[in-house]
């Protein structure tokens, strides 16, 4: 379709989406003989427009060549006032709400061993767009990393629902005796090579030696600083 359309020669081509090989080198190729493309990617930002045309097959050189401008964007979605109605939260609504607490329970655990090592961190609360498959809700605490001048992502919360129960097949049977599917929770609770790096950085000195947190002296045998031999 998109091959017969630029037969017409067409001087401004819209491309709904480039999401295959064949779509972004037809576009290419459009661009490349004096036509202006405009079209969407999905990506996370816009720098990584170029990597995404890359694992396409583009070649760099005609990349280069073709691409003027990238522009990142979100869609938010707003109900019309005229349209919008009242709805009232089912039993199950209301359980989706108390799992949802549960898991921000989990995420306070987290929380308390970065608030301990006495890291300094941050929460972000995850759109829809970066989530992955089947999560409903995802929280992620980045701690700072000095040398890199930016916080970066240690730890990160999800909630499920019955997404991963549903493939395992793991159910209950309630009080009822009606058989559900479990709701799930995930939590990096403390990923020991992510963190050991914050803390290598964050309690550095000047000389080159990196002081114990506190809260693991205990566990040193003594040993207040880590020194090179």
């Amino acid at each position: 379709g998109l091959r017969a359309f630029l037969r017409q020669d067409p001087d401004i081509i819209m491309v709904g989406e480039i999401r295959d090989a064949e779509t972004a080198e037809i576009a290419i190729h459009a661009a490349m003989t004096g036509h202006i493309v405009l079209s969407t990617l999905h990506t996370n930002d816009a720098p990584t427009t170029i990597p995404r045309l890359l694992d396409m097959g583009i070649p760099s050189f005609l990349i280069a060549f073709t691409a003027n401008i990238s522009v990142a964007q979100r869609l938010v979605r707003k109900i019309c006032p005229d349209c919008k109605q009242e709805f009232k939260l089912t039993a199950e609504n209301i359980k989706d709400l108390e799992n949802i607490m549960d898991a921000k329970k989990m995420l306070d655990f987290s929380e308390q061993l970065l608030q301990e090592l006495d890291l300094p961190y941050q929460m972000v609360e995850t759109s829809t767009g970066d989530m992955g498959p089947g999560k409903r809700r995802m929280v992620d605490l980045e701690t700072w990393m000095p040398s890199q001048e930016r916080y970066r992502e240690t730890h990160s919360s999800s909630y499920f629902h019955d997404f991963q129960s549903r493939r395992l097949n793991i159910k209950y049977r309630d009080r009822n005796n009606e058989v559900h599917f479990v709701h799930s929770l995930n939590n990096t609770a403390l990923a020991t090579p992510r963190i050991l790096a914050n803390i290598i950085e964050n309690y550095q000195t000047k000389k080159g030696t990196v002081v114990i947190p506190k809260v693991l002296k205990k566990y040193m045998q003594g040993i207040r600083e880590i020194k090179k031999k």
